[in-house]
């Protein structure tokens, strides 16, 4: 499958999960108190911590291995099945130790529950593995949309039904059965994969160095909020997680489903010619096109948004959001160093980056716990800012793109995001930046600032606006291949 097909299947795919995931965010904050939201928080913290463990990245070893042989498919499902069954006993026994610390009976029961989720995942991982390593995001896609909905309705009835902070729990619980289901009936024969530890001493020295980048920073990230939790009590921290779930969830659905599609990309120049230089370049060029002028609006109206979609109780998490949204849009430029300290086979040095990293954001973000929630955001911020500056020169080094090049890409997308922003930001000051604005005053902002979009494309000739024109011709031909055929 070409790049182009490639990523509008996954954007299919991902604009369904989001739309689930919002109306279950939706439905959760509604009838959930901030405190019920903080018991769940503390849960999925804990189990983030001890996900550490099971932090390999094997799925991305699948991805970049130039051969795969059945002895290594083999390895790479034993080490995952081992980690998954380790994550799955650790977390069941911290269940008693959360409920002690927190003195609330809740988190265990939240605990018991997600301890299911990885035993669930052994049999999802290596389908989906090879399905993203042969690029073919189609069944992906498909399987994506199908766990989105399904995951949301178990939500949506368990809420209804009234199991509370136990809600989301059993929506984590749907959501890996149809993953896994979902993805063996896109890719069967995986189902059973014979154990084996072939390959071990290069699986697990690999998965060891990945583990040291994404588990550090998952460590430093629920650790914040725990801290918090303790600091400033369970319904603090639940407002602070209704802002930071947004944040990630408009993250890793928007940007992950590029990310994926460009790894894959990425990986099969890398076995080919070992050039990365020109697709890097125009992924990064699309994906600030797109993201920043996304991020910045979501910044700029935290306030509406958090007060139509989750109600007044919930305004308190608006300036979190903002700040967290500007964090985002710096992060941007370095979103894609993982996959390439990957590629070029340097995960040790990111490993000690990612350990100065997290460490500064443990810090800043604990100390701006002892002041207020915005400050508790800020911390991130800044550290999302530190991080921009100690990884862009090794972004360039290891595609070979100058500076220079960066520099023109960053400039010019800069002036899209400004440009898009001109609009919005007109009317809300006339409003007095009022969080109660009328729905329809939103509808005519979110038209208005589309539009704005695409002028700001068009003035500077981005080459998003030729790939929106292909979209656009190639359905117009389906359309009228249809009439023809009807």
């Amino acid at each position: 499958m070409s790049v182009r097909r490639s990523l509008v299947w996954s954007l299919c795919g991902q604009s369904l999960s989001v739309i689930a995931m919002v109306v279950a965010m939706v439905v959760l904050a509604r009838t959930l108190t901030p405190r019920e939201m903080g018991i769940y928080a503390v849960g999925l913290a804990t189990t983030g911590i001890l996900q550490i463990v099971a932090a390999f990245g094997l799925g991305h070893f699948v991805t970049r291995e130039i051969e795969l042989t059945d002895p290594t498919l083999s390895s790479v499902f034993t080490v995952n099945a081992l980690l998954a069954l380790l994550l799955a006993v650790v977390t069941y026994l911290a269940s008693f130790a959360g409920a002690a610390l927190f003195t609330e009976a809740g988190v265990a029961d939240v605990l018991k529950l997600l301890a299911i989720v990885p035993l669930i995942g052994i049999f999802e991982f290596l389908p989906a593995a090879l399905l993203q390593r042969e690029m073919r995001f189609k069944p992906v896609s498909i399987v994506l949309m199908l766990r989105a909905i399904g995951s949301t309705t178990v939500t949506i009835v368990s809420v209804l039904l009234g199991a509370s902070y136990l809600s989301a729990a059993y929506g984590a619980i749907a959501y890996a059965l149809i993953g896994a289901v979902g993805m063996n009936l896109a890719l069967p024969g995986h189902l059973m994969m014979r154990p084996g530890l072939h390959d071990w001493r290069r699986i697990v020295p690999f998965g060891l160095r990945v583990m040291s980048i994404g588990g550090v920073s998952v460590l430093s990230m629920r650790m914040t909020e725990l801290v918090m939790g303790r600091v400033m009590g369970l319904a603090a921290l639940g407002i602070f997680t209704r802002a930071s779930t947004l944040y990630t969830a408009i993250y890793s659905n928007i940007f992950g489903v590029a990310a994926r599609v460009l790894f894959a990309k990425l990986a099969h120049d890398n076995r080919s010619t070992g050039e990365l230089r020109a697709t890097y370049l125009r992924g990064l060029d699309m994906l600030l096109a797109i993201m920043w002028p996304f991020l910045l609006t979501v910044a700029a109206l935290a306030g509406p948004i958090i007060q139509h979609a989750f109600g007044p109780r919930w305004l308190a998490a608006a300036p979190v959001l903002t700040i967290l949204m500007v964090a985002q849009a710096v992060t941007m430029l370095f979103a894609m160093s993982y996959e390439l300290f990957t590629l070029r086979d340097e995960l040790a040095r990111q490993a000690r980056y990612e350990g100065f990293r997290s460490l500064l954001g443990l810090v800043l973000i604990s100390a701006g716990c002892l002041i207020s929630l915005e400050a508790a955001a800020l911390g991130r911020a800044i550290e999302s800012t530190v991080a921009a500056a100690l990884y862009l020169p090794h972004m360039c080094r290891l595609t070979g793109v100058t500076a220079a090049e960066i520099g023109r890409v960053i400039g010019r997308n800069l002036l899209i995001a400004l440009g898009t922003l001109i609009p919005m930001v007109a009317i809300m000051s006339i409003s007095g930046w009022r969080a109660d604005v009328p729905l329809a005053v939103l509808a005519q902002i979110a038209l208005l600032t589309l539009l704005a979009w695409i002028v700001a494309l068009r003035i500077v000739r981005h080459p998003l606006l030729l790939e929106i024109g292909h979209a656009l011709r190639v359905m117009r031909g389906r359309l009228r291949l249809q009439r023809g055929n009807a």
